[in-house]
């Protein structure tokens, strides 16, 4: 999972205001200072964690779970956000 993917999640604000399809830049500063909030980390580690998920599933041929307005996803599916 990269950087960008962390800021289509909010968990991280990209410098400036680049163009959906180019490359990301973000502050170090930030990301230091964001890194000392454990609740920060653990969004991060299950962004993480859905992301590789998510990927696994897909190389199994499993399609991902699309929620809609106030629909639940069954236990257990790869959830996939718009956003």
């Amino acid at each position: 999972m990269t950087c960008p993917s962390w800021s289509q999640r909010g968990l991280l604000k990209p410098l400036g205001n680049p163009q959906p399809n180019s490359v990301k830049y973000f502050a170090t500063a930030e990301i230091r200072k964001l890194a000392k909030s454990r609740t920060w980390l653990t969004k991060i580690t299950n962004a993480l964690g859905q992301h590789w998920k998510a990927k696994n599933r897909r190389k199994k041929g499993v399609a991902p779970f699309v929620p809609k307005d106030g629909e639940a996803a069954p236990a257990g599916a790869p959830i996939q956000f718009h956003g």
